[in-house]
């Protein structure tokens, strides 16, 4: 699960250039595995999210694009903040 957690923040930047460049392709090539690996992490509204996001792609409905995608960077930022906090939760002995 760390290592999902960890790379989620290279992931959402990759995806923020996808989007700003308008390669949907690539958009819906990482909503795809967003959508597999939060599912199997216990993520579901993460999953729900980028399969959403994934289907409005295979569809061209681009005009859905931005706030499909804002949703889900909101979700994989409050996956990174709970992360960070419960990383740096001290734990008793």
């Amino acid at each position: 699960m760390n290592q999902f957690l960890d790379g989620l923040p290279a992931r959402i930047e990759s995806m923020d250039q996808a989007n700003t460049a308008g390669d949907w392709q690539a958009l819906q090539s990482h909503a795809h595995q967003i959508k597999g690996t939060a599912g199997a992490m216990g993520y579901p509204q993460m999953t729900a999210l980028a399969a959403e996001l994934e289907a409005v792609l295979k569809r061209a409905e681009t005009n859905r694009v931005p706030e499909l995608f804002d949703n889900l960077k909101t979700q994989m930022g409050q996956a990174i903040t709970d992360h960070r906090a419960l990383s740096e939760t001290p734990t008793e002995d």
